[in-house]
């Protein structure tokens, strides 16, 4: 077993990337791969600072990237607006109604009902188009080069580069809802009733899972476990094998997102109801009745829930009793949310994106204190083995210091604090797992282990050539990961 400590001058890359204003992007709808739907922000009142007019009554969910919110129109444009001051950057022209966009690395990836999946620069220049053959309505994810999402009956793959296919799964029905991203695998729900979980380099099938109607709602995947609603009116939690943890029944459909944030389960329900549940068995905590549908996926911070209605309200809850804080009316119903920079965004049916918060528009937040302390804390790994023959890992430890334990994340994920532990899925052949801590005083301790996974039936065969790097990714997401949370608790206080 081998240890490898992360070279210093990796951690002072990451310090460098994660200043203040750079680090709250909401990429695509559920905010990160997994569609957890949380951010570490602080609590944003409800007050306008600014609203633009980018549509009719059809305007997509809100993105936020580098500055700027992209969203997708029924006037047929892509538009990208400066997130501080409301005022236009740029817009695109397309054949059809937009759809939601996503953007990653100086890119913006929108699908158009003139059935083109459009890839822009952040200046809005074309850079590729890829037919699709039909309208895309399902809002696509990018994740290591590649583009995932929903068009006809299939859910596609395409290179970043260039904007050809890598590959299409087809499925029984339309593909709508956002796909997910966790571990090398990639689960989408369609509406021939089931939810689909394939291996986003190959496209082959993990498992699926039949519900008893059809699935809009954009799954979120936390600890292995995946969380989606359905128009049988149930939300279900799977396990990473796909079979069933628990299904709680709601009094109409769920085409709404689920947020998952700690212990509890966030979710709306055509009812007009948001729920809280657990994430061990869907015992309701809270729920909130509003006067129209809930189908949105919400935001989950650290105090506040953020739910968008149709009834032409946007609530902020108190995460932990459901009790109302505060709420703005819009007068039309929302559409979706997004939270970037301590700014909450809105998309209405009046064709309006609204901008919410307290700072002035264009302030950036106080630089916090830096600590003296320097030593990194301590962390210790349970045992864990060479090689296996299961590709589900369960691994666990301990971390502590002077200071306090902040966050421990394997593989870029939030695995708790003086005690942690996690869930993951291998792939085949090597995997690295990257274990990051960071204290009170804001210095980070990095582990890494590897084990090789070997399914029982390819034991006596040798593992399929891996593309070299690739885990280093994780070391990377986690690096990342723990110093947004040191940032986002200095901000608080």
């Amino acid at each position: 077993m081998r240890k490898h400590l992360l070279p210093l001058v990796c951690i002072s890359i990451a310090v460098f990337l994660f200043v203040p204003g750079s680090l709250a992007n909401w990429q695509n709808t559920g905010g990160d791969l997994q569609h957890s739907g949380y951010s570490e922000s602080l609590p944003v009142p409800l007050e306008l600072l600014w609203k633009f007019k980018a549509g009719n009554t059809d305007i997509s969910a809100p993105i936020v990237n580098d500055g700027a919110v992209f969203v997708g129109s029924d006037d047929k444009n892509i538009y990208a607006i400066d997130e501080n001051t409301g005022e236009l950057k740029w817009s695109y022209p397309t054949l059809g109604k937009v759809y939601t966009p996503t953007a990653k690395d100086g890119m913006v990836f929108a699908a158009s009902f003139d059935n083109n999946i459009y890839a822009l620069d952040n200046n809005g220049n074309l850079k590729w188009k890829y037919n699709a053959g039909s309208s895309a309505a399902s809002p696509p994810i990018s994740y290591n080069n590649i583009l995932y999402g929903g068009s006809d009956k299939n859910i596609y793959a395409i290179y970043i580069i260039n904007g050809s296919l890598k590959w299409k799964y087809p499925t029984g029905g339309w593909v709508e809802s956002t796909p997910a991203i966790s571990q090398g695998i990639i689960y989408a729900g369609s509406t021939d009733d089931y939810i689909y979980a394939l291996n986003a380099e190959n496209k082959i099938l993990k498992w699926k899972y039949k519900t008893e109607g059809s699935v809009s709602s954009s799954p979120s995947v936390i600890n292995g476990v995946t969380y989606a609603g359905s128009n049988d009116n149930n939300i279900y939690a799977i396990e990473s094998d796909g079979t069933l943890k628990w299904k709680k029944k709601t009094n109409d459909w769920v085409k709404s997102s689920p947020a998952v944030s700690g212990t509890s389960v966030y979710i709306g329900s055509n009812d007009n109801t948001f729920y809280s549940m657990k994430v061990d068995n869907g015992d309701i905590l809270w729920q909130f009745k509003t006067n129209g549908r809930v189908d949105l996926p919400a935001i989950v911070t650290r105090e506040i829930v953020y739910v968008g209605s149709k009834d032409g309200n946007v609530y902020a809850l108190d995460k932990e009793k459901g009790s109302l804080v505060n709420k703005y009316t819009i007068g039309q119903g929302v559409i979706a949310l997004a939270l970037s920079d301590n700014i909450l965004f809105a998309t209405s049916r009046d064709g309006y994106v609204y901008a919410f918060g307290k700072t002035a528009p264009g302030t950036q937040p106080e630089v916090p204190v830096v600590p003296t302390d320097t030593t990194p804390p301590e962390i210790r790994i349970n045992t864990v083995p060479l090689s296996v023959t299961s590709e589900e890992l369960y691994i666990s430890g301990s971390a502590q210091d002077p200071s306090g334990i902040l966050a421990v994340t394997v593989n870029g994920i939030f695995a708790g604090t003086t005690n942690w532990n996690a869930t993951l899925t291998l792939s085949e052949g090597m995997n690295v797992i990257t274990i990051v801590a960071v204290d009170g005083a804001g210095n980070v301790k990095t582990e890494r282990k590897t084990v090789t996974y070997t399914a029982e039936e390819n034991s006596r065969q040798t593992p399929p050539e891996r593309i070299p790097g690739f885990n280093l990714l994780y070391g990377v997401a986690g690096i990342l990961t723990a110093f947004y949370i040191v940032i986002s608790k200095r901000k608080r206080f």
